[in-house]
């Protein structure tokens, strides 16, 4: 399991605060056992609150209005779209695997307080809480706990690093997401969340809706105002709270979303971006988000998942293609990326990836699977049969026996599942 990109959530509420490969490879251990506080309960007013981010301290709702009683992390169905998914049910249970992956989701395991939900390379969660639909793509980890186990509390919840986006159907105020550097208060919002842990980065975009980010420092407290974030609009943060440059642009500003792009390229977030739209899309939320075309590739089953040979047949699949020309001939206008999603690896762009057959082929010779067959799943639309059958010739180069099948994509990603169900040895070209 990767580790390399995470994120962290935590939602808080008035009068009690809560803290809120595709391949079977080595999962992160279990998240240790911790003493769970008390359920906590939130009560919020179902009348708009303010944008401004909501005070921990206890707040007494006036008799006159309403009372809505909601734990937006309290006994979420989960889900899985693209495996590999695990979910542990509470603070003491074991990570499994999720099984029967599909679009739409089939939700088979319900978390309790103090659980938590881990994709792998490319796996993406769907999770049905009370405050509305969560997305957790790949490289990602939710875990329903405060981020610091030994103070581990009931109704909390902890994304480690990578993508997020949420759906939130709560009022305002209800729901927040917490990075190690900055935090967003969300107000009848669908907003994408992302943290990258290398640079200690977090970054969110409100596409509906409005939110309140706040910078914060090691302690987790507020090291700079809050700023409002319209639809249409990102804000982003540096290491402990503090400003940054990235893609030219100043860090703790709230900038529209067509300055995005530039952001994307610099801390390649291609492939996250290119999921969220499509769920933003799926949820009919019309926004400016723009999201250039991305191709990303899948690996799972048979020794492409050995505890042994796994990752030097994972690095072999990668170097064995040219993927400077394969990108070139796909996207000759220079407008799209193509991903690799393999194996306990974080999410690589190819076009950082480097050409060895040679060394391909050693290796593939050199842990017994020369002539192992795999079969070559691509979608039957744009560049892709031509992208897979490129990359199947360069597969054959280095002693592997390819089968090549094309399909119209939902049969491609059935079959993808159900041949990395079985564990037979599988590699999935598609735009999901």
């Amino acid at each position: 399991m990767s580790v390399g990109r995470r994120i962290r959530i935590v939602t808080m509420v008035s009068v009690v605060g809560l803290a809120s490969g595709c391949t079977g490879g080595a999962a992160p251990s279990s998240p240790t056992a911790a003493t769970p506080s008390p359920t906590a309960i939130a009560t919020v007013s179902t009348e708009p609150a303010p944008t401004a981010k909501p005070s921990k301290a206890a707040t007494a709702a006036p008799p006159s209005q309403p009372i809505q009683v909601v734990s937006p992390f309290e006994d979420s169905d989960v889900g899985c779209t693209i495996g590999a998914v695990e979910a542990a049910e509470s603070n003491l249970a074991p990570l499994t695997t999720l099984a029967d992956c599909r679009e739409p989701v089939e939700f088979s395991k319900q978390v309790q307080s103090g659980g938590f939900v881990t994709t792998d390379s490319c796996g993406q969660a769907v999770l049905n809480s009370k405050c509305g639909t969560i997305y957790v793509f790949q490289d990602s980890g939710l875990r329903f706990s405060t981020c610091d186990l030994e103070t581990a509390s009931s109704g909390a919840g902890c994304l480690t690093d990578g993508t997020i986006a949420w759906n939130n159907s709560c009022p305002a105020g209800v729901a927040e997401i917490v990075t190690p550097t900055a935090s967003i208060t969300l107000n009848g919002t669908w907003v994408s969340a992302t943290y990258l842990p290398d640079r200690q980065l977090s970054l969110f975009t409100v596409l509906e809706g409005e939110a309140v980010a706040t910078p914060l420092d090691p302690s987790g407290s507020p090291s700079g105002a809050p700023q409002d974030i319209p639809r249409d609009a990102f804000w982003f943060t540096g290491p402990d709270g503090e400003p940054a440059i990235v893609g030219g642009l100043d860090a703790q500003r709230v900038h529209p979303i067509e300055a995005l792009p530039p952001v994307i390229v610099e801390l390649q977030l291609e492939s996250w971006i290119a999921a969220v739209k499509a769920r933003a899309d799926a949820d009919g939320v019309r926004s400016g988000l723009e999201a250039d075309p991305v191709i990303n590739i899948r690996a799972r089953g048979g020794p492409i998942d050995d505890e042994q040979r796994g990752l030097p047949l994972q690095n072999s699949l990668l170097m064995a293609m040219d993927w400077s020309s394969a990108l070139t001939q796909t996207f000759p206008d220079g407008n799209g990326s193509i991903f690799m999603l393999i194996g306990d690896f974080p999410s690589r762009n190819a076009a950082f990836m480097s050409h060895s057959p040679e060394a391909a082929a050693e290796v593939i010779r050199d842990i017994g699977l020369a002539g192992t067959s795999i079969t070559l799943i691509v979608e039957d639309s744009g560049e892709l049969p031509s992208l897979g059958k490129n990359y199947s010739a360069f597969l054959q180069e280095v002693n592997l026996d390819i089968e090549f099948v094309a399909l119209p994509p939902d049969d491609a990603a059935a079959l993808y599942e159900e041949r990395g169900s079985a564990d037979l040895p599988t590699i999935w070209l598609s735009t999901r």
